[in-house]
């Protein structure tokens, strides 16, 4: 019983931290695209350089599943 409550109180902070890092994330997004429809410099910029910093997430989190694949397979095998 003392597991279950424990692993309950583990999900529920996991979760809170979730909310508490992505309000901030939605807002900021929300207020560049608001920005960008208002034609404001420092929007257009902004969402330049969070596009660039999606795609490099992307690809790189690509990458990181491919090399663990690839380990999983190394240790699969026996090496």
């Amino acid at each position: 019983m003392e597991t279950s409550s424990n692993s309950f109180t583990v999900e529920l902070v996991y979760y809170l931290f979730l909310i508490i890092i992505m309000s901030p994330i939605i807002f900021g997004i929300r207020l560049v695209y608001i920005g960008v429809k208002n034609k404001q410099k420092w929007a257009i910029i902004a969402a330049i350089v969070l596009t660039i910093l999606f795609v490099l997430t992307v690809i790189g989190s690509l990458v990181f599943y491919r090399y663990a694949i690839a380990l999983g397979d190394v240790f699969e095998i026996g090496f």
